[in-house]
């Protein structure tokens, strides 16, 4: 944004794009899980499902008085639910793994720390899709593109806590 128009980023811009793409995120994530485990699902329910994750979470909040706190947290918002939408599409075909999708979701978990560091502990859920291709053809490259994205994003953050800060955490 800087380079394009030669300002700062606003806030309540910057909150509007993060809170927009976590309802995206949100609705695809839903729309999937309907497609593959609920088939007879209606599509009005459907609809007011992700109406309602629309009204129901924390942007109406953040988009009231969007500060740096908010941009921060409305961030962390995207990130981690843009990484549960790639990881769940990574693992959703049981006969081959996705892996742009586990580049992705890893990248976004790693970035979702950098927006709020307690989502670090959402790492976890790169185990629990560990856990969940552990009888599949797994592959060392597999495991590069699960964990090394969030690798190294929680490595440069903490380069970069250390240098401004004195501190890695």
């Amino acid at each position: 944004y800087l380079l394009i128009t030669g300002k700062q980023l606003p806030n309540n811009f910057a909150v509007f794009v993060f809170c927009f793409g976590a309802f995206i995120f949100s609705g695809l994530i839903l729309f999937h899980i309907r497609n593959i485990y609920f088939k007879n699902f209606p599509d009005w329910l459907l609809t007011l499902a992700i109406a309602n994750i629309g009204i129901c979470n924390l942007s109406p909040y953040f988009l009231r008085q969007p500060r740096i706190w908010e941009q921060a947290d409305s961030c962390g918002m995207f990130f981690i639910s843009g990484a549960i939408y790639f990881l769940f599409r990574a693992i959703e075909n049981e006969h081959k793994l996705k892996s742009i999708y586990l580049t992705l979701g890893s990248l976004f978990l790693g970035l979702s720390a950098g927006g709020r560091p307690h989502y670090i502990l959402s790492s976890v859920l790169l185990l629990i899709v560990l856990y969940k291709i552990r009888t599949w053809k797994i592959t060392y490259k597999h495991l590069i593109y699960l964990f090394g994205p969030c690798a190294i994003c929680i490595i440069l953050l903490g380069l970069y806590n250390y240098y401004r800060f004195e501190d890695p955490f």
